[in-house]
């Protein structure tokens, strides 16, 4: 799950593991907050993408989680974070100068794509 461009990395990457055989799929954090929370089963495991690992969507879920015993993994730039601190596994992507001088996500997003590999 991700909200903004950190979601459509995660959509990218439920694409990739379903196409290798293993069963996944893309889980929009404010759709789980409002009723799909039930697509989850146990054996199942979360990947939050959150550049600031501060996405209030994201954070909202976690006691839903906790409370289901989903383990769930955090990537993010923000080791401090709400969402990396609660994890069960944190992956830290270097901070990086976005290449858009509007400050857009793009360096960022590239490297939350290369990092899952």
């Amino acid at each position: 799950m991700g909200v903004g461009k950190s979601g459509y990395i995660a959509r990218k990457l439920a694409a990739t593991f379903s196409s290798t055989g293993n069963p996944s799929f893309f889980m929009h954090p404010n759709e789980a907050s409002h009723g799909d929370l039930g697509m989850l089963s146990s054996g199942d495991i979360i990947i939050a993408f959150s550049k600031s690992g501060e996405s209030n969507e994201i954070i909202i879920l976690i006691s839903f989680i906790k409370r289901l015993s989903i383990p769930y993994i955090c990537i993010t730039e923000n080791p401090l974070s709400t969402i990396a601190k609660s994890a069960n596994v944190s992956i830290f992507i270097h901070k990086t100068q976005e290449a858009s001088n509007l400050g857009a996500p793009t360096t960022s997003t590239t490297a939350a794509l290369i990092e899952d590999y």
